[in-house]
């Protein structure tokens, strides 16, 4: 699986462009590259970068990377597979974040790894979100409540009582219907009546039906309350007149008698209109009785009445009295009707019959007139036309119509149902238009509400699920079982003492203890937790094996720094710990392959020191093994993402720590800040023990070596100068256990403070002895000259 595995390419993070990292050797007769390999580099080299493309071959999601791929001696990628992918374990800053969590749990100390630590980040986080939900529904609940408070204007019940409210009362749609109904008080309003009334949504306008209305419930009300029916028939108009024939009558002409000198008087007098006159004479003459005159009272005899009544009964003759018959007879009879039993029919139709009437009567009284003067004067011929046909028409139709309109005004009297429904119709649409803007407001607020329903019914299922999920996490991290000997083990191999720091199972926690007793957790330092995490890291490569099967599982190892500076005063014991993992790996299969990162020259010594003696063992074991290793591990250096050969017995590390020291001085950067003030102590511990076998605390306090620099002001300068403070502080060789605050005694010193203990211990030692640092830094001997001139100042 990883016998073949030569090096790896590398995409994205700080690279420009895709590059190759070759990490092991393949040696003249080898049939596989080298096994385990070294690197040294300094921070900012490129470490981290190539520890991250590892994660990415693991299956870790790392976007800063965007392609990682693993090729053999030949350059041929290999394939990835999941059993690989499996098998790779990356140990760096971010396996310690991720896989070790300290937490305080009552009076103990509880400590979590792996998975039950990314549960724990997943409880944390879940708790966080269920925290955010519960002000979420909070505040979702406050606004609901808003939406329920019926005096509030955001409430759908605040409109809906607004609409009912336009509904009720006498002049409203409640008083309308109980008047149309005849009921004692006014109609109930409720949700359903709101609802049939919006249903109606009428075409007509508000105005059109208000008129409607009025003049449907004025009829309805007199129907109901004052009218009644007319039972009796309007009456009938049949007047047939012969106007033809009293044309004919006025225009005969009666043929006048020979007549004596009186009887021409008396026809004189007829024809000028004094016929009745004579008509009246001769009945009054014709009276036996009569002895005087009505006129001039003389006495008259029989004769003389005898002679008068022939003449004049000469003058109107027999004919003349015939035709007086005739014309009597075609008088027109005037049209006299009562309609006042009509009255509270349609006015403008009893009126039109009235006036009709009255026309045909005004024509009728006209034909008699004429009648009547032709009787007056029976001589005299009258040329006319009458014609009655269309007054006499109009009064037989206008009385038509009034008889229809009795017979549908009794009818109504019959429907006043239908019209009470057609009230009780317009009522709601009426009403309608009272409330449909209100209802439109209700409507808009009743769906709001049902929105922020439904969002606080969201949010308490998204906090139930949540919730679930929580319990699920913890039920889960519950479960989860670690090698807990295994951990113990590791951690007994670097402190030398299985009471020093240990793990303890109870109610399924693991409990951090320091010599039996409870540790709280500010007193775990920063490289304690990093030697836990180291510990867990070696027990994850040996998860699901029998105790017969340890370390023959073929793992691909990268472990990133596995000696910080925080942990100098466990340096023995963390390496002797990593010597009995990686010579177990190493020996409990050969194909397995481990890679070792490390900024710390001495650390990258030690681990030669450990490699060498891993071969040994290896070769040893595999004397008649099929493989032939030559090399069975490699050291590079790595320098600005690129690797080279490392030859660590050629280099000089206190010239590299010098080095270090001068870069650090003149940098902006914080580059070896963690780890300065250990390189600054060790190189001023080595100085002043080779040259005057005295220590770092002695040195700048002597004054015979003070004189020896033949210059007061760096005498007074380096006597008074406090840099042990931070060299001191800076050492970490304590026997109890400190916490990270305690143990960054930097973290109260700044980067600047530190550059000018860098520039003064270097001066310090440039002063006492100018050929040393010249023959270990010789370009920087002009910069740190131009520093030391500036104390002389």
């Amino acid at each position: 699986m990883f016998e073949n595995f030569y090096g790896i390419t590398i995409d994205g993070d700080m690279l420009d462009n895709p590059q190759q990292f070759s990490l092991f050797e393949m040696k003249k007769g080898q049939t596989y590259p080298s096994r385990l390999s070294i690197v040294y580099g300094k921070n900012g080299s490129g470490k981290s970068t190539i520890t991250k493309g590892f994660q990415k071959l693991s299956g870790v999601d790392i976007t800063s990377i965007s392609e990682a791929a693993s090729y053999d001696f030949d350059g041929a990628i290999i394939e990835d597979s999941e059993e690989q992918k499996q098998n790779t374990f990356v140990f760096n800053e971010e396996f310690v974040e991720k896989n070790v969590k300290i937490m305080k749990d009552g009076l103990d100390t509880i400590v979590m790894f792996g998975e039950q630590a990314d549960l724990e980040s997943q409880i944390e986080s879940l708790g966080k979100k269920i925290s955010q939900k519960q002000i979420d529904y909070q505040n979702q609940a406050k606004k609901c409540n808003e939406f329920q408070d019926p005096t509030n204007v955001l409430s759908p019940e605040f409109h809906s009582e607004k609409i009912d409210s336009s509904l009720r009362g006498d002049a409203n749609w409640a008083g309308r219907d109980r008047e149309i109904r005849g009921n004692r008080s006014n109609t109930r309003v409720n949700q359903t009546t709101v609802e049939s009334i919006i249903k109606i949504a009428p075409s007509e306008s508000h105005v059109d039906l208000n008129n409607e209305f009025e003049a449907k419930w004025k009829e309805y009300s007199h129907l109901t309350n004052e009218g009644k029916k007319i039972e009796g028939k309007v009456p009938d108009f049949n007047y047939e007149v012969d106007t033809y024939k009293i044309c004919e009558l006025l225009k005969k002409k009666i043929e006048k008698p020979v007549l004596s000198d009186r009887e021409k008087r008396i026809m004189e007098m007829v024809l000028n209109g004094q016929q009745k006159r004579f008509e009246e004479i001769q009945t009054l003459f014709s009276n036996d009785k009569l002895k005087y005159c009505p006129s001039c009272l003389q006495p008259v005899s029989e004769e003389y009445k005898k002679e008068l009544i022939e003449s004049i009964s000469i003058v109107l003759n027999k004919e003349v009295d015939i035709h007086k018959d005739e014309l009597k007879s075609v008088k027109i009879s005037p049209i006299e009707l009562d309609l006042t039993a009509f009255s509270d029919l349609d006015k403008s139709l009893v009126d039109t019959c009235v006036g009709c009437i009255a026309k045909a009567n005004e024509a009728v009284e006209e034909c008699n007139s004429l009648i009547d003067s032709k009787i007056n004067k029976a001589y005299r011929p009258i040329f006319t036309i009458i014609s009655l046909s269309k007054v006499f028409k109009d009064v037989t139709s206008s009385l038509k119509k009034l008889e229809e309109s009795r017979l549908e005004y009794n009818k109504k009297f019959d429907e006043t149902g239908s019209l009470k429904d057609d009230l009780l119709l317009i009522n709601q649409k009426i009403a309608y238009y009272e409330i449909i803007d209100d209802y439109r407001i209700y409507l808009k607020q009743n769906k709001a509400f049902s929105d922020e329903k439904e969002q606080l019914k969201k949010i308490s299922e998204d906090r139930e699920i949540l919730q679930n999920q929580l319990s699920s996490l913890q039920d889960k991290q519950k479960s989860i079982s670690i090698a807990v000997d295994y951990i113990n083990k590791g951690l007994k191999y670097v402190f030398f003492s299985d009471q020093r720091l240990a793990i303890n199972t109870a109610d399924d926690k693991y409990v951090l203890s320091s010599h039996g007793k409870p540790v709280k957790p500010q007193d775990i330092s920063c490289g304690e937790r990093n030697i836990l995490a180291l510990c867990y890291f070696f027990t994850l490569t040996l998860n699901n094996l029998n105790e017969n099967e340890l370390y023959t599982r073929e793992v691909f190892l990268v472990i990133d720094d596995p000696v910080s500076s925080f942990d100098l005063e466990n340096k023995v014991g963390i390496l002797s710990y990593l010597k009995s993992q990686l010579l177990s790996i190493s020996l409990g299969n050969e194909n397995s392959k481990i890679v070792i990162f490390s900024h710390d020259l001495s650390t990258v010594y030690d681990l030669t020191k450990i490699f060498q003696e891993i071969q040994t063992a290896v070769k040893n074991k595999n004397k008649e093994g099929k493989k032939n290793l030559t090399t069975l591990w490699t050291c590079l250096e790595l320098d600005h993402f690129s690797l080279e050969s490392f030859s660590y017995d050629k280099r000089n590390e206190y010239t590299t720590m010098l080095e270090t020291i001068f870069n650090f001085a003149q940098s902006e950067t914080n580059d070896e800040n963690l780890a300065i003030g250990n390189i600054m102590r060790r190189v001023l511990e080595s100085f002043s023990t080779f040259e005057y076998k005295k220590g770092i605390g002695e040195i700048s306090c002597d004054r015979e070596i003070l004189d020896s620099m033949n210059n007061e002001n760096y005498s007074q300068y380096f006597e008074n100068l406090m840099y042990r403070l931070i060299l001191n502080g800076e050492s970490h060789a304590k026997d109890h256990i400190k916490s990270l605050q305690d143990l960054n005694f930097y973290a109260t010193i700044s980067n600047e403070e530190k550059r000018r203990t860098a520039k003064d211990v270097l001066c310090f030692i440039n002063v006492l002895n100018p050929k040393h640092i010249a023959s270990h830094l010789p370009n920087a001997v002009g910069e740190i000259d131009s520093w030391c001139s500036s104390i002389k100042k």
